[in-house]
């Protein structure tokens, strides 16, 4: 027994070992790499001409070894910068009127883009190119920095779902003024962290977006979105702050932006496969010793057997004595079968919904729904209902969030709405009109 117990310590040693430790980036290289961005100029809002100040994040890309000088971030942080131009076509009298101007034919050199590095050191950034259907931008230093350091960039298939990433930005940016205290130093960044929930393909522009429940706010727009590594997976640009949910863009769209435009990067490194390659090797190590230490406790069990027969008395009717037949094994518990939301709609493809306690959506929505109907699908409203699995009382719980049209049961009730009904395995539901029927069950 004992030489067993020391073997299988080694195994579990060995085995431990193995197995990876959750690891968190160099938060401070990660905040080294981005900066505050801020505007100040006239802008057409609400219908009419209004001085305006926005602001956001960047980060910085580059080649590996060169100095920092292009900026990622999003479009729409510099969006009243690039329409200048129209704004001064329809209003260069009323803004020549208000501000003091060194060069009315050039609007743009008069209210510049600033990247904010500290209190009182602000340098002008040009911006070199942008993609406003995925919402991203790139500006550019007319000088090369050593103020920061240029980012990594990871790779979308390397971003599973369930994974924790960080969110870097400058929130309180929305405050900032140019003769202010400083909210700008590299301190000053927030680091957030959290989860990617679902990976989102939006309609119209297969743009692929993270939904994450990875805390920022509106100052945090165009800043990283980077993995336990420290590179850069996605870019954070939208908030729902009444249902806590959070939006950042994949990193793979903003790789054509870059090639096209000449853009050097830098990707990730191998050294999360050779992370791996080591893991492996260990883990093989396990499994050998596991498979020698029970090589060894087998060979051991049957010399001790064969001892034992060979001393053991006789009976008195001469023969061996009988051994006692070993226990029954207990038949091991039958696994719970997981619940599923399922629909056989052509538009839906046969897909099959794993369910939680977590109410999940069904409606035209795509950002909030997980299952989404087509826009345009009679009787089915944008948030129409939800449905989770209650593991306790082993039923299913479907809730109508006051739908335009309804939700029924199969025999034609209509549920009253936010009022939670439960269904079994197998019972079938419909948004609005019977060609809508879904149905849950338990597989």
């Amino acid at each position: 027994m004992k030489k067993f117990v020391c073997i299988a310590a080694i195994f579990v040693f060995l085995f431990a070992s193995a197995v990876p430790v959750a690891a968190e980036p160099d938060i401070h290289a990660v905040r080294r790499g981005v900066v505050l961005i801020y505007w100040e100029g006239p802008a057409y809002l609400d219908g009419q001409l209004s001085d305006v100040r926005t602001s956001g994040t960047g980060f910085f890309v580059g080649a590996k070894g060169e100095d920092a000088q292009y900026i990622i971030t999003n479009y729409h942080v510099i969006e009243c910068f690039d329409m200048l131009d129209d704004v001064f076509s329809e209003y260069a009298r009323e803004i020549s009127s208000y501000y003091d101007l060194s060069d009315p034919t050039t609007p743009k050199a008069n209210f510049p883009v600033y990247a904010a590095f500290s209190k009182g050191d602000m340098e002008e950034v040009f911006l070199v190119a942008y993609d406003k259907s995925r919402d991203i931008a790139v500006l550019r230093l007319n000088n090369p920095t050593t103020k920061r350091s240029c980012l990594k960039l990871g790779e979308f298939s390397k971003a599973p779902v369930g994974d924790e990433f960080w969110a870097v930005g400058y929130p309180s940016a929305s405050d900032f003024y140019k003769a202010s205290a400083s909210v700008a130093d590299i301190d000053d960044s927030t680091v957030t962290k959290g989860t990617i929930s679902r990976v989102i393909t939006e309609s119209g522009t297969g743009n692929r977006i993270y939904q994450t429940d990875v805390n920022i706010n509106h100052g945090s727009s165009g800043g990283p979105l980077v993995d336990s590594d420290g590179n850069v997976v996605g870019i954070n640009y939208q908030v729902s702050l009444a249902d806590n949910i959070f939006y950042a863009i994949s990193v793979d769209d903003l790789l054509p932006l870059l090639r096209t435009n000449g853009i050097p990067y830098e990707m990730r490194t191998n050294a999360i496969d050779m992370k791996l390659i080591l893991i492996v090797c260990l883990l093989g190590i396990a499994v050998v010793a596991f498979v020698v230490t029970l090589l060894l406790i087998l060979k051991s069990s049957k010399r001790h057997h064969l001892k034992a027969q060979a001393t053991a008395p006789a009976a008195p009717n001469g023969s061996q004595r009988a051994e006692a037949p070993p226990a029954q094994a207990t038949a091991s518990a039958a696994p719970k079968r997981k619940p599923f939301l399922r629909s056989t709609l052509a538009q839906h493809n046969n897909i099959a919904i794993e369910l939680s306690g977590a109410p999940v959506l069904l409606g035209r929505d795509v950002a909030a729904c997980r299952l989404v109907f087509r826009d345009g699908t009679p009787g089915v409203s944008s948030q129409h209902c939800n449905i989770r699995f209650d593991r306790g009382n082993d039923c299913f719980v479907l809730t109508d969030l006051h739908s335009s049209y309804g939700t029924f049961l199969a025999s034609g009730q209509k549920l009253a709405p936010g009022v939670p009904y439960n269904l079994k395995a197998r019972d079938s539901f419909y948004l609005g009109e019977p060609e809508n029927t879904v149905y849950v069950d338990l597989e």
